[in-house]
């Protein structure tokens, strides 16, 4: 819920769809910043440590994917100097009645930036992390009926929208570049607590190896 923590407030408008409020920057999660919230930083990355066995099919299928091996696959919060970095997490959402019309339009790429601001530039370089292979993955656990993505292009320079339906249990993956949005499903009254539960990670090429973060 902070993706945008490390974003320039100078850059971004007093109020946005991206943002909110541009003095509240970091969707208001101070926890996630600011220094009095270290304490609970650290406690919430035990617990997420305390997961990894469950994503061990998770790090099996992305090894298939990159056709590679498992030990080739590097989690945020793993040891090594990844301690600190993000792990794949677990997205929730209810079904809400403005996002049934309203569809967030954007781009993964900020994720790129992230892991380039947690290395540094010249250690980003020296592991040969390559940006243009950066990849975002989605592995629904939950799919209402309806649930799914619109992504976007433009050939022939007209926009043109597109959509994907999510299988439970299915590895989606796309191009960090590539703008898209939360597919809307139908909100019923009677079932206001039908959940689209996704695991989503970000993953980059660095040398042999492919890290995989939030």
């Amino acid at each position: 819920a902070n993706f945008d923590k490390g974003d320039d407030p100078a850059e971004a408008p007093l109020w946005s769809f991206s943002y909110g409020l541009r003095f509240l920057m970091g969707h208001e999660s101070h926890h996630a910043t600011h220094p009095q919230g270290a304490e609970r930083r650290a406690a919430v990355a035990r617990e997420a440590k305390r997961l990894f066995p469950l994503f061990a099919p998770l790090r099996r299928a992305l090894a298939a994917h990159f056709n590679t091996t498992a030990d080739r696959v590097i989690f945020g919060g793993d040891d090594g100097g990844w301690e600190r970095l993000g792990a794949p997490s677990v997205q929730v959402y209810l079904p809400n009645m403005l996002w049934h019309t309203v569809h967030n339009r954007h781009t993964d790429a900020v994720y790129v930036r992230h892991l380039r601001r947690y290395l540094g530039g010249q250690r980003f370089d020296e592991l040969r992390c390559s940006a243009a292979t950066a990849t975002s993955f989605l592995l629904p656990l939950v799919a209402p009926a309806g649930a799914g993505l619109l992504y976007y292009d433009a050939p022939r320079g007209q926009i043109s929208e597109n959509e994907h339906r999510y299988t439970v249990g299915t590895l989606h993956a796309f191009a960090v570049w590539t703008p898209h949005s939360i597919r809307p499903w139908p909100y019923r009254e009677w079932a206001a607590g039908e959940a689209r539960v996704t695991v989503q990670t970000f993953g980059i090429r660095c040398g042999e190896w492919w890290v995989m973060y939030h």
